[in-house]
């Protein structure tokens, strides 16, 4: 199973708004330590990307997210949006 690390971004939108999430697909992990890893090496790159995709939005928080916990925070949220459950 893969790991991927996801960027959550603090809101600083208005109330009732989602907040801002960066999933890097590129590259992906085979496991959690190989993430943090790669966030201890790589932070100057990964802040870089960030300030690019959410220029104004600060970063709240780096998560490094099994791809099976992504795959069900999607769903969730899917049907959130929806109304609808399997």
């Amino acid at each position: 199973m893969k790991w991927f690390l996801v960027a959550l971004m603090t809101m600083l939108h208005g109330p009732g708004e989602d907040r801002d999430i960066f999933i890097f697909t590129t590259p992906s992990f085979n496991t959690s330590e190989e993430c943090i890893r790669y966030v201890q090496t790589e932070t100057f790159l990964i802040f870089s990307k960030l300030k690019q995709e959410f220029p104004n939005d600060p970063l709240a928080n780096l998560v490094c997210v099994k791809e099976d916990k992504l795959k069900e925070f999607f769903k969730k949220s899917n049907e959130q949006k929806t109304g609808v459950t399997a």
